[in-house]
């Protein structure tokens, strides 16, 4: 799926409400009868928040009571909105699109998913079959133990997805989460 991004500045007012242009008034919208924010999720991917700084933090790119965001969305809906809305909205590249991606909007999320339940249970199997080998075990444990060690050295491993434990976050990078929800940015 190509999709455009566009880029948002979302300001707020004294009273705490977030200020996003009349999107609704999109001709890609009222054709589509649906309400902008169902539209640009259903059509498109939705939002892509800046978190390195909000509407409570003050940068140089996006002062006290501002905020980025980039949606998501096809082409028609974006052209539309930098037509009608340009003063706030702009298509950015494919290029810029990763770098707000991975630099603002998942920054703070960690590379890699841990699964507990997995890990803490091999590591309990992993002492009990090792007492079992202090204690002589049988042939059967040892093999265990063997095999317990091999599993573990792959469940650590967030490249392998064959075994649970720690996998890499698809999400965390663009890159990765591109191809596993088959999209591209269209560049303008």
């Amino acid at each position: 799926m190509e999709l455009t991004a566009l880029k948002v500045k979302i300001k707020r007012d004294v009273s705490g409400n977030h200020l996003y242009p009349k999107f609704n008034d999109l001709q890609a919208v009222i054709d589509s009868g649906m309400d902008w924010a169902v539209y640009a999720d259903k059509e498109g991917r939705g939002w892509c928040y800046d978190k390195q700084s909000g509407h409570d933090v003050h940068t140089n790119d996006s002062p006290f009571g501002e905020q980025w965001g980039v949606l998501l969305v096809p082409n028609d809906f974006a052209t539309q909105a930098v037509s009608d809305f340009g003063s706030t909205c702009s298509i950015i590249d494919a290029n810029d699109f990763e770098t707000f991606h991975d630099e603002k909007v998942t920054a703070h999320i960690d590379e890699d998913i841990r699964q507990p339940d997995v890990l803490n249970a091999m590591a309990a199997e992993l002492a009990i079959l090792e007492t079992l080998k202090k204690g002589g075990g049988t042939p059967r444990s040892s093999q265990r133990l063997t095999d317990l060690k091999t599993k573990l050295n792959k469940a650590v491993d967030p490249d392998d997805d064959k075994v649970a434990g720690v996998i890499k976050n698809k999400m965390k990078k663009w890159s990765d989460r591109k191809a596993l929800q088959g999209i591209s940015i269209r560049n303008p």
